[in-house]
């Protein structure tokens, strides 16, 4: 129910989905708080005009999350690509997404 859209809810609904990851939980924050925006632009549930979400905060993310993979890792990975039915392809594919990834 639209009723629903209120703080209180959000944080906890967002809180929860922290459980999952730091994205997911930003990602839902960003995606209600958006979509109350959208509300209040309508007239339709909206706080003195403005969205009942304004002051919900959205959770931090790690910049970056990626790490190096170490030399085993990287061979550990070639060597898997041998196993499949284009090893040529797919060996040309881990290259470039470790060249350019």
């Amino acid at each position: 129910m639209l009723g629903d859209v209120e703080p209180s809810v959000v944080n906890q609904y967002v809180m929860e989905r922290q459980r999952v990851s730091p994205f997911t939980a930003a990602a839902a924050s960003r995606s209600l708080k958006a979509f109350a925006s959208w509300l209040a632009r309508l007239g339709i549930r909206h706080d003195r005009g403005g969205s009942v979400l304004a002051h919900v905060r959205t959770p931090r993310v790690p910049q970056d999350v990626r790490r190096a993979l170490t030399d085993l890792e990287v061979e550990a990975v070639l060597k898997a690509t041998s196993g499949g039915r284009y090893p040529e392809r797919d060996r040309a594919l881990v290259l470039v997404a470790l060249v350019y990834g």
